[in-house]
């Protein structure tokens, strides 16, 4: 006979293995019309470079 904190791991496991499998689809479903819906565009790398300014507010 399993014990309360027995059954309750068990359930907890399924629950949260269960809620896992549910998020990956979801994320997956998503990740494909993403790529789906438009194309990607990359573009080339910038640098930029800036000098600090003085605060002159005093």
């Amino acid at each position: 006979m399993f014990s309360r904190l027995t059954a309750l791991a068990a359930l907890f496991a399924v629950v949260t293995t269960a809620s896992f499998a549910y998020a990956t689809n979801v994320q997956q479903r998503h990740h494909a019309a993403a790529k789906a819906s438009a194309p990607v565009i990359v573009l080339e790398r910038v640098v930029v470079t800036g000098k600090h300014v003085p605060d002159t507010s005093n």
